[in-house]
């Protein structure tokens, strides 16, 4: 008898389940009822359009700024598409809202919000946005191509992490999150998905769709759940006040994932999940993953507190408990992330569009100066030539209720 497994991240489905445990996809076939605090009714996402509804529209609007290369992943709100910027010479991402979407109450707002929101983030570790264009047809933006692949894959494949290497993405990852934080935006669905590995060896955070806006009037979901149910909160899965504790629980489940290679709260349906989020501790990461530090597994097991004022103050400080390790260019932790973002099947797509070098920090000396032709970069910033095989980013923002997923590998 073949063994059922998720369509979305391949974790093995439990006889009778409706939800996968991991990512909390419906695998039942039809949109169970999820019962929480204020949960309100969502309709399942209407049916992705043909690609070629979506592709020859997209070509026709961007004619001389971009050329279409091709599908790189699609969800429910959103398809990805790898382009070639001719002007600038380098590859770049472009998400398409769907079509059938664009007429609904609200959502071309969530759509242009998203873009707004991750365009007035400036650090090193937010996937940048280029442009936002609107079309009588279509609603899209344009945003850097990340060279790398999405964690999540990393974690499936590899399966625990080594521990500086953990403590240097949680680095880099909390150190993005706190940026957004004090701007007043927080990203309500971190997770390993949204968390790419570049071939730099650097981690990037990525899809800000449904993230909360401090002073956002007029579009927030009062009385839905929003976000992946693995990695949520006790206080988000209630529907209650959102705040960076959030993003700080969320980002204590990855980290006890990138060191056990397990999730801690673990259901055969969406409720069991839920109601281990508000009425169980996480195993000890030690008793998993013995050689962990003990000062590590107390940073997470804080950040995973049920109440959100018994976590640390703010990320910075969860990621000065969780403690790291300095990452220079010739750093064996920075090459094994360069190795891991390279690794994956290959992707004959991304091969045929050239990509020109991508910023880092100017923590790296050694790094080449930039190529004629290229993108501006924010200050504080050396560019790096990066490879040419890559693995998109997470393909669509997430809807109300509605689980979002990663992209399909384009990593060689």
């Amino acid at each position: 008898m073949t063994e059922r497994t998720c369509s979305r991240c391949g974790t093995p489905i439990v006889a009778g389940a409706h939800f996968c445990s991991r990512c909390g996809h419906d695998v039942s076939g039809e949109q169970a009822v999820l019962a929480t605090a204020k949960m309100a009714t969502v309709p399942p996402p209407p049916a992705p359009k043909p690609e070629s509804e979506i592709l020859e529209p997209l070509r026709h609007a961007t004619t001389g700024d971009y050329d279409i290369a091709g599908e790189l992943g699609r969800g429910g709100m959103a398809t990805v598409f790898l382009a070639h910027d001719i002007a600038l010479d380098r590859k770049v991402a472009i998400k398409v809202m769907t079509p059938s979407l664009v007429t609904g109450a609200g959502m071309v707002e969530r759509f242009k919000r998203e873009a707004r929101t991750a365009a007035s983030l400036s650090h090193p570790h937010i996937i940048p946005i280029y442009a936002v264009r609107e079309t009588e047809k279509l609603l899209f933006f344009v945003m850097k191509f990340v060279e790398g692949r999405s964690l999540d894959t990393v974690i499936r494949e590899q399966g625990p992490l080594p521990i500086p290497m953990v403590q240097a993405i949680m680095n880099q990852v909390g150190g993005a999150l706190g940026y957004a934080h004090r701007r007043g935006i927080v990203h309500r669905d971190m997770k390993p998905a949204n968390i790419m590995l570049d071939e730099e060896g650097w981690a990037v955070v990525t899809d800000f769709g449904i993230a909360k806006v401090a002073d956002a009037r007029g579009l927030t979901m009062t009385g839905v759940t929003i976000g992946t149910p693995t990695y949520m909160s006790p206080e988000q899965c209630a529907s209650k006040e959102i705040t960076g504790a959030t993003d700080q629980y969320s980002l204590g489940i990855v980290a006890y994932e990138l060191l056990t290679g397990t999730i801690p709260f673990d259901a055969d349906s969406l409720m069991g999940i839920m109601w281990k989020h508000f009425n169980e501790p996480p195993p000890p990461v030690r008793q998993l993953r013995p050689d962990c530090p003990e000062h590590l597994a107390e940073a997470i097991a804080r950040m995973l507190a049920k109440d959100p004022a018994t976590r640390w103050p703010t990320m910075e400080d969860a990621v000065a408990a969780i403690g790291v390790p300095a990452m220079a260019p010739g750093d064996p932790i920075r090459k094994q992330m360069r190795a891991l973002a390279r690794g994956g099947s290959g992707a004959a797509l991304t091969d045929a569009v050239h990509t020109p070098a991508s910023p880092i920090p100017t923590a790296s000396p050694d790094a080449p100066t930039m190529p004629s032709g290229a993108a501006p970069i924010p200050s504080g910033f050396q560019p790096a030539r990066t490879q040419a095989q890559a693995r998109p980013l997470a393909a669509e923002a997430a809807e109300p209720g509605v689980v979002s997923e990663p992209v399909a590998p384009g990593e060689s």
